[in-house]
C-alpha cells in the first residue's frame, strides 16, 4: 500500500500522515478509538470488522469510514442499502450470513449421522447475530443441535475448544470475526 501511494505521489510523514489504533482483540475498544480518531481530526478512516465500522459509525457523521472486511453492512445497521450506502460509510461486505446455513448443510452433508454442532463465536458481535438467525432454522431442519461457545479475546480460544470437546461436539463452526480469525491463526 505504501508503495502504491508513493507512486501517486504521496509520502507517509511528508504529503501524508498515518494514525493508527487497535483494539488488540477487544471490540469495546473500537468506540473510544474511534472518537480519539475523530477528535484529531483525520482526514479518513478506515476499519476492519464489524465492530470497528459500527464505532466509527458512532463516532461521526462526516468524516469519511471505508470499512474493511466487515459482515453484512446491512443488517447489522452499518449501511442503509448496499445500492445506496447513504451517511459518510462506503467499502465492501467479505461475510454473507446467507452461507451460514449452507456451511451446516454441508457438514451434514460430509458427517450424516452428525447431531451436534459447536461454534465458536465472539457473540457480542452484531454479525454473528444475524448469522445465528440463519443457522438455527436450518439447524432445526437438519435436526442438529447448536452449541455455542463465547470467544471475545484471543485468550477465550483454549478454553472454548477444551468445552467443545467436553461437549462431544461432532464439528465445529468458526463465526467470522476478527478475535477467531486472528487467533486461530
Amino acid at each position: 500500500m505504501l508503495q502504491k501511494l508513493k507512486e501517486l505521489g504521496y509520502v507517509e510523514s511528508e504529503t501524508i500522515h498515518f494514525e493508527y489504533r487497535f483494539a488488540e482483540g477487544h471490540d469495546d475498544r473500537y468506540p473510544a478509538l474511534a472518537v480519539e480518531l475523530v477528535t484529531l481530526p483525520v482526514d479518513l478512516i478506515v476499519t476492519s470488522g464489524t465492530p470497528a465500522a459500527l464505532a466509527a459509525k458512532s463516532a461521526t457523521a462526516t468524516t469519511p469510514i471505508v470499512m474493511g472486511s466487515v459482515g453484512e453492512a446491512v443488517s447489522t445497521g452499518i449501511v442503509a442499502s448496499v445500492a445506496r450506502p447513504g451517511g459518510n460509510i462506503t467499502g465492501f461486505s467479505a461475510v454473507t450470513p446467507e452461507l451460514e446455513s449452507k456451511r451446516l448443510e454441508v457438514l451434514k452433508e460430509l458427517i450424516p449421522h452428525l447431531s451436534r454442532v459447536g461454534i465458536l463465536a465472539n457473540t457480542t458481535n452484531p454479525l454473528f447475530q444475524v448469522s445465528l438467525k440463519n443457522l438455527r432454522p436450518a439447524a432445526e431442519t437438519l435436526g442438529v443441535a447448536l452449541a455455542i461457545f463465547e470467544v471475545r479475546d484471543r485468550n477465550d480460544i483454549d478454553g472454548a475448544l477444551r468445552k467443545l470437546v467436553q461437549t462431544r461436539s461432532e464439528a465445529a463452526l468458526i463465526a467470522a470475526d476478527t478475535v477467531t480469525i486472528r487467533g486461530m491463526r
